[in-house]
C-alpha cells in the first residue's frame, strides 16, 4: 500500500465511543469548577496523573490563553491534585487519592483460573529447561601420561633450510 492509497478519514473512527465520551466529560469537569464527582471517575479509569498541554503557537487566541489559565487554576485549587511542575509535554499534577487496589492485569493475575494456568505452564517450562541443561552422564577425564608424546613434535618454529 502506498501513501496515495491510504486515507486518514477512512482509518479513524467516525463515532465517539462511550469511553471517549466518559473521558471527555471527566476532562471538562476537571478544568472547571463543578460539583461532578471526579474522584470516582479517576479511580474507575485508574488515572494517577494529569498533564495540561500549555504549548501554544503565536496564532493562539485570547480565549485559548484564558482557557489554559482557568484550567490551571481549577487544577491548582483542587485538593485531590498535587502540582508536580513543568514537563516537556506541559504542566503535571498527581492525583493523590488514587485507589491503591491494583486493576486486573490479564493473564498474569494469579487470582483467576486463567492466570493460575499460565503460571503453572510457565513454571513447567522453566523446570524443563533447567532439567535439560543438567548433564545426564558423567564424563570420564582423559589423562595423558606426562612425557609420552604420540607422533613427531611439530616443526613450526624450526629454522628453514633453503639450500
Amino acid at each position: 500500500t502506498t501513501l496515495d492509497d491510504q486515507s486518514t478519514l477512512a482509518a479513524t473512527a467516525r463515532q465517539v465511543s462511550e469511553d471517549d465520551e466518559r473521558l471527555a466529560l471527566l476532562a471538562g469537569n476537571l478544568v472547571s469548577r463543578s460539583g461532578y464527582d471526579t474522584a470516582s471517575e479517576l479511580d474507575d479509569l485508574v488515572i494517577g496523573f494529569i498533564v495540561l498541554d500549555t504549548t501554544m503557537g503565536a496564532e493562539a487566541t485570547a480565549g485559548q490563553r484564558e482557557f489554559i489559565v482557568r484550567a490551571r487554576e481549577a487544577l491548582d485549587g483542587n485538593a485531590a491534585f498535587t502540582p508536580i511542575g513543568n514537563t516537556s509535554n506541559g504542566l503535571l499534577w498527581r492525583y493523590t487519592d488514587v485507589a491503591t487496589t491494583e486493576p486486573d492485569r490479564g493473564p498474569s493475575n494469579t487470582g483467576t483460573a486463567w492466570g493460575l494456568t499460565v503460571l503453572l505452564v510457565q513454571s513447567a517450562v522453566l523446570v524443563g529447561a533447567v532439567l535439560l541443561s543438567l548433564p545426564t552422564v558423567r564424563r570420564r577425564r582423559r589423562v595423558a601420561p606426562v612425557g609420552v608424546t604420540t607422533g613427531d613434535p611439530a616443526t613450526t618454529f624450526d629454522e628453514d633450510d633453503d639450500d
